[in-house]
């Protein structure tokens, strides 16, 4: 199964078992939905996982890729009394944006 189907199909079976009036099903049918559901969440956490993982990589890379690029003096950096240009300026600014939305999701960016 693809990860788009494997949550087309928890989705499809949360929405089936919202729907479900457990007061009127056996206790064996329970037991079988109950398992289900673990199974289904199971999945889900899985691919969260692995979506986690590629986050922590795409921020780290665009951290990375602005933090490089601020650090490599222009002709108008030279030209400032700060020596920082406002375009560097700003890609320090997204660089610690990147690290702050991940730690806003509990992601580690590795460095």
């Amino acid at each position: 199964m693809t990860v788009d189907q494997r949550l087309t199909a928890a989705r499809e079976y949360l929405g089936y078992a919202r729907q479900v009036k457990v007061a009127d099903l056996p206790e064996l049918a329970l037991q079988r939905m109950a398992a289900e559901l673990r199974r289904q969440l199971g999945q889900v956490l899985a691919l969260l996982g692995e979506a986690s993982e590629v986050l922590a990589s795409a921020l780290a890379d665009a951290a990375d890729y602005r933090e490089q690029r601020a650090t490599k003096p222009c002709a108008t950096c030279e030209a400032t009394a700060s020596d920082i240009c406002p375009d560097h300026e700003a890609d320090f600014d997204l660089s610690d944006s990147y690290l702050a939305l991940a730690a806003e999701l509990g992601i580690e960016v590795q460095r």
